[in-house]
Parts: C-alpha cells; sequence; structure tokens
C-alpha cells in the first residue's frame, strides 16, 4: 500500500514540475523564477520533540532517499491538487489585487469583491469593474459614506472623507 501511495505522490509531483518546467521556458530567459526559499519556524520543545519522533517513526516506512518534508510536501499537494484550476468566483480580481485591499491606506485580507460602479447605475461584472475590498472599507467605507471608489481597476480614484470636502484623494496609489 505505501508503495502504490509513494508512486501516486510521486506522480502528483512530477506532473507539476513537467509543468512548471514548460512555464519556465514559456517564460523565456530574461524572466527568472523566484528560486529557494527558506522558512524557519519557532516552536516550543514540545512541539518540536512530537516533530522529531514523528518522522524518526515514519523514516522506516518512507522510500529510500524520500526525507519527511518531502513526503508531507507531496502528500498536502496531493489532497489539495484538486482545488487547482478550480474558478472561484471573482477569483482572478482577488489574484490581480494579491488578496489585498485595494483601497490605498488599508492592508487588510479579508476582501470580498466591490463593484466600482454599482450593478444599479448600470455596472458590469467584468474584471474592469470590480476591486478587492477588505469587509470594514467595503460595508464601513464605501456603502456609509466614507470612502468613494471611481473608475476602472487599473487606475481608481479614491476619495476619503466627507463627500463635500474629502480628507484625500488618492489616484491609483499616488495622493493627488
Amino acid at each position: 500500500m505505501l508503495s502504490s501511495l509513494t508512486a501516486w505522490l510521486e506522480q502528483g509531483a512530477l506532473t507539476h514540475a513537467v509543468q512548471m518546467s514548460a512555464e519556465r521556458k514559456a517564460r523565456g530567459p530574461s524572466q527568472r523564477g523566484a528560486g529557494r526559499v527558506e522558512v524557519r519556524w519557532r516552536v516550543s520543545f514540545g512541539l518540536r520533540t512530537w516533530w522529531h519522533s514523528l518522522q524518526a517513526c515514519a523514516r522506516r516506512w518512507l522510500p529510500r532517499g524520500m526525507s519527511w518534508v518531502k513526503f508531507l510536501c507531496l502528500t498536502f499537494w496531493q489532497a489539495w491538487c484538486h482545488l487547482v484550476g478550480v474558478n472561484v468566483a471573482w477569483g482572478q480580481v482577488y489574484l490581480r489585487d494579491r488578496c489585498r485591499c485595494s483601497n490605498p491606506v488599508c492592508s487588510r485580507r479579508d476582501v470580498t469583491p466591490h463593484h466600482l460602479q454599482f450593478r444599479s447605475a448600470g455596472g458590469g461584472d467584468a474584471d474592469e469593474n470590480m476591486a478587492s475590498l477588505c469587509s470594514w472599507c467595503h460595508l464601513f467605507g464605501v456603502h456609509g459614506g466614507r470612502i468613494r471608489a471611481t473608475g476602472r481597476a487599473g487606475s481608481i480614484l479614491w476619495e476619503l472623507g466627507a463627500r463635500e470636502a474629502p480628507c484625500v484623494r488618492v489616484q491609483g496609489r499616488q495622493r493627488c
């Protein structure tokens, strides 16, 4: 059973590696990938001990040459790969805005879609009419009358404050 699981996991990693290689070739020699990243975690001594004991127990079942971390990464990948490529509503807008609030004075990540030109005023669901806003900026800011966002997704004009005399006006990310 372990050999079939390992083969299944390795096949998923191989498929991903082939896709990444094809994407790298398509990018061309001038554009480089992100490279390797080292991640350091601070954990309690008890958690560290548990981790190492779990790793020691699993080592005897792992195929020769496969590390514990590689096994966990492959398992994680296989468990969640069915969600890759699934079209989530407004997913392209969230990716474009890097899952951050589009408001230039906010950096929250609990984003919701916002129509720059309201649908009631004739605005559509096109990506250029959509912006990612955090729940506060969307509900209390825009719909509460404290923030106004107009224009298109590439160059939004933000007005913060009272409608008659806004405190701050920002075009894109530059203050006007």
